[in-house]
């Protein structure tokens, strides 16, 4: 099947234009889809986990969630959907970070038990595992100290296989602590003694994005220990150096370090937590310029390739030149949230 529905748009910004490309092979149920997160790997093939209908709203007991990983290649422009095994139950509202290994974290949100169950949190032990090179399923349970389940967290790949996530809530209501680590090599969880100088109030369903040594925390809502409505909604922008574990006002990007994989090669040039590793070995091709924006309507994140930027969202698109002679993306979250 090919779509050329308004589904998915290609935006050019060398010459200003907009065209309906054509995907062989689109899942038409994927139009609508809701409640995910993605990631791309350097040869372009994005990952996108589950998610829920969007044009059945919000609901904690009911709504329909998808048993499926779709994959879209912005290389050959072709989709093609995987459905999950009996023993893997679906999520939503996780982070999902690609590994250097290949591998994909999923961390957090909520599952169902049954297609016709409530909706029930995840254990934030119980870390989901997909391979991009076998399309295999595992399980790993993390241990450490115990970390509270949460929704609309996010996740940044840091050196030394180190995960540093930060906010979420538990219904409408702060979690604690705001910021985690998770080691990938050890799978043990930490919580590091941060301190509150700079800090960022409790977020939920904010951005986070890694330049060099540092997280960038972008917008959100505010929780706290209690249900406020209305919600009140942050626009304002947080540094946290990941070397000194400390919330920064500014930064001088000059000499700043990179931080590495074990093999000396760069984690991430420029990008944020759906896109982790060295994207300089795609062809040892140079990203300078060469963008593509894709534009999926009804959900929300951005991906990496060469030469492609794809960005999923209702309304905004971000181009982030952090660093244009490898390029950068910003995530944002594909969700609803009712008022």
């Amino acid at each position: 099947m090919t779509s050329t529905s308004t589904a998915v748009y290609k935006f050019n910004p060398i010459s200003l234009q907009w065209t309906i490309p054509v995907i062989s092979g689109f899942n038409n149920s994927f139009i609508n889809r809701n409640e995910i997160n993605a990631v791309i790997d350097s040869k372009g093939k994005s990952y996108i986990f589950c998610g829920t209908d969007y044009n059945e709203g919000y609901s904690t007991s009911g709504g329909k969630i998808f048993y499926e990983m779709s994959l879209f290649d912005t290389t050959s422009m072709s989709w093609s959907t995987l459905t999950l095994p009996t023993y893997i139950l679906p999520r939503k509202d996780y982070t999902a970070t690609l590994l250097p290994t290949g591998s994909i974290i999923y961390i957090g949100g909520f599952t169902k038990l049954t297609p016709s169950s409530a909706y029930t949190f995840t254990s934030f032990h119980d870390i989901l595992i997909f391979d991009t090179k076998s399309l295999s399923w595992s399980n790993k349970i993390a241990n450490g100290t115990t970390i509270q389940p949460r929704y609309g967290h996010t996740a940044v790949l840091i050196k030394e296989g180190n995960i540093i996530i930060f906010g979420g809530a538990t219904g409408a209501a702060q979690v604690y602590p705001d910021l985690v680590v998770l080691n990938t090599n050890t799978w043990l969880f930490s919580i590091p003694n941060v301190s509150t100088v700079n800090a960022p109030p409790s977020l939920v369903r904010h951005s986070a994005n890694l330049h060099n040594i540092y997280m960038i925390i972008a917008f959100g809502r505010k929780t706290s220990q209690i249900t406020v409505k209305p919600y009140v909604y942050s626009n304002n922008i947080y540094i946290f150096n990941t070397e000194t574990y400390s919330w920064v006002s500014s930064f001088n990007d000059v000499n700043q370090g990179t931080p590495k994989n074990s093999d000396g090669a760069p984690t991430n040039k420029g990008g944020t937590s759906t896109h982790q590793g060295d994207l300089s070995t795609d062809n040892g091709n140079s990203f300078t310029y060469k963008i593509i924006l894709y534009v999926v309507i009804s959900i929300s994140f951005v991906v990496y390739s060469n030469p492609a930027i794809v960005y999923l969202n209702q309304a905004v698109v971000h181009l982030n030149p952090l660093e244009p002679s490898c390029g950068s993306f910003e995530l944002g979250y594909g969700s609803f949230e009712p008022k």
